[in-house]
């Protein structure tokens, strides 16, 4: 969709599964740095999210980080709030409300650091979608390529609303 807007657009996907937040950091920032983007969307803290040892000042400080750096640069970044699996059916009934809070608290610290460094916050937690189980792969835990449809339509939405002004 960019590329029709922009048809010399370059991309580059940095993203490796099932980092923790300052394995983004010390392993993907610097590449996203000399690509020198105008845009650049950091998705992390997920999965520090789902571990016992989840430290939120901790991820709080290390999205900081990531998003001041990228901003410092030059580029409009966006970050977002996970989709709220605890409010589907795949969640276990006895894991639902602790997930749902750790979910919330990831939400506000991403919600804070976008505020903070003047980047664009995409709340995909209250998205109607969160309950549906069909936007989730079959570990349960991931979107499917319905659920990354549905970011993306989100993502071009907030850029729209931004970008118009």
């Amino acid at each position: 969709m960019l590329r029709e807007q922009q048809p010399g657009l370059a991309y580059a996907n940095l993203g490796v599964r099932d980092l923790r937040a300052a394995q983004v950091r010390d392993t993907q920032l610097a590449a996203a740095l000399d690509f020198r983007p105008d845009l650049a969307v950091v998705a992390a803290g997920g999965n520090d999210m789902l571990r016992r040892s989840f430290d939120p000042v901790a991820v709080e400080e290390t999205l900081s980080e990531i998003v001041s750096a990228l901003r410092a640069a030059g580029a409009a970044v966006v970050v977002m709030g996970l989709f709220d699996i605890s409010r589907s059916p795949l969640a276990d009934d006895d894991r639902r409300v602790g997930l749902r809070e750790r979910l919330g608290r990831l939400a506000r610290l991403t919600r804070r650091v976008a505020d903070r460094h003047g980047a664009w916050y995409i709340d995909l937690g209250d998205h109607p979608a969160s309950a549906d189980a069909g936007i989730y792969s079959a570990d349960r835990l991931h979107v499917n390529a319905r659920g990354h449809a549905i970011v993306v339509t989100e993502t071009v939405r907030r850029l729209a609303a931004e970008l118009s002004c």
